[in-house]
């Protein structure tokens, strides 16, 4: 790319293929760019024995978790971790083919490996804490200059502009939530929740309660403490189905199939990161405080995946159809677990859309100079809010939410 200068201390990956007589070959290997750091030089070190200790595991007789494991081990072993998001795959007349070969898993586990079988093994090991590192080395707080390392106002103001639409489109989203959930548990129709939730928003905006924001750390902990009762009562006293690794919007041409769900899940989520971790580099003089920090927000999301995701699919036949699935998986088991849910959620959702609300004025503000955000604009945010939730939250959540993603996911190439 024009756009792109290669300069001393850079690594590059290349990958290539080839079709020969109608089989398909793949291959990538990562180059130093002229005299690189220690560091760097050692992640490509780390990685080469990762694929070699991968290739040996890669014999009949063996499973798949026996080449995510050699990879693991090693890359675990010397300080690294493992990415698991991308994975390595079968290969033979088509590039991708089946089995998915993850960097990661246990001996003995997964598919038998069987002579003939040809695997493309990624070992993408992940440089730690990539994002935080680049603010910390250059001294950026700001995450569009992190996204657009250039002097490009014009760039930058896109980026932000686009930021800008995510948190609206989280205001937007726990709008319809909250409507959705008070027609769910009280019969309400869901336009009148969201005209409620709306007005309640704009009252506390308007007399300036921030500090109602500090009530989404005491939230969030309670949902998750709920979401593990009703997770774990649920696979006790409920019929589990079978485990499908399919997204639930099967119909939703941005959600097709399980790779650009999760591409879509990941960008989004790494694009709001990025706005929030960055700034948080500030005045750290240790990697250890960012370490324990990530490594505590690691340990909750497993968790919310665990206890929200994993029953969702569990429990897709009784749940599935319902707005808010993990509602009505509460309501199955008791309605006074229901009910403590319900209020946790709305409570969450409220704040998350409070939260979003005060985070746009305050960048609009900021890029304005710092001049006041009037209460004819914050009144005007909420009304087209309002608006926006009218399509439900499935539809916001099915198709905004990916169209964020996939534009999350060229933003993050700037970094």
């Amino acid at each position: 790319s024009a756009a792109v200068v290669l300069k001393e201390g850079d690594i590059i990956s290349i990958d290539t293929g080839a079709i020969v007589d109608g089989w398909v070959g793949d291959n990538a290997w990562t180059y130093a760019v002229g005299r690189i750091s220690p560091e760097k030089q050692r992640l490509l070190d780390v990685t080469e024995k990762c694929m070699w200790a991968g290739l040996e595991a890669a014999r009949p007789g063996n499973h798949l978790g026996d080449i995510g494991h050699a990879v693991q081990s090693i890359a675990e072993a010397e300080g690294f971790g493992v990415v698991r998001e991308y994975v390595g795959h079968g290969i033979g007349r088509d590039m991708h083919e089946d089995p998915n070969v993850p960097n990661f898993g246990h001996r003995h586990t997964g598919v038998k490996l069987e002579a003939g079988m040809v695997l493309a093994i990624a070992a993408f090991c992940l440089f730690s804490l990539l994002v935080m590192d680049i603010a910390k080395r250059t001294g950026k707080t700001e995450f569009d200059r992190i996204i657009v390392p250039w002097e490009l106002p014009w760039l930058r103001g896109i980026v932000s502009g686009v930021f800008l639409f995510f948190l609206f489109d989280v205001m937007v989203a726990m709008i319809a939530g909250a409507g959705a959930l008070l027609e769910q548990v009280f019969g309400l129709p869901a336009i009148a929740g969201n005209a409620a939730i709306t007005l309640l928003v704009l009252a506390v905006a308007l007399t300036g309660a921030a500090g109602m924001l500090a009530s989404f750390n005491i939230v969030v902990p309670l949902l998750v403490v709920a979401a593990i009762v009703i997770g774990a009562g649920a696979c006790l006293r409920l019929p589990m189905g079978p485990i499908e690794a399919r997204p639930f919007a099967s119909g939703n041409p941005l959600l097709g199939n399980w790779f650009f769900s999760a591409l879509s899940f990941i960008s989004y989520n790494m694009m709001a990161a990025v706005s929030i971790l960055v700034p948080l580099t500030e005045g750290m003089e240790e990697k250890r405080t960012i370490h324990k920090g990530l490594a505590a927000g690691a340990v909750l999301l497993t968790l919310i995946f665990v206890c929200i995701l994993l029953p969702m699919i569990l429990f897709h036949a009784l749940v599935g159809a319902a707005e808010l699935p993990m509602l009505s998986l509460a309501y199955s088991l008791t309605p006074v677990l229901g009910l403590i849910y319900a209020v946790l959620l709305f409570a969450g959702m409220f704040t998350a859309a409070l939260s979003s609300l005060f985070a746009i004025t305050t960048r609009v503000q900021q890029r304005t100079g710092g001049v006041l955000i009037s209460r004819r604009f914050i009144s005007l945010l909420c009304a087209l809010a309002f608006v926006g939730s009218i399509f439900g939250f499935k539809n916001v959540v099915s198709f905004v939410y990916p169209i964020c993603g996939y534009i999350g996911f060229f933003a993050l190439a700037g970094i």
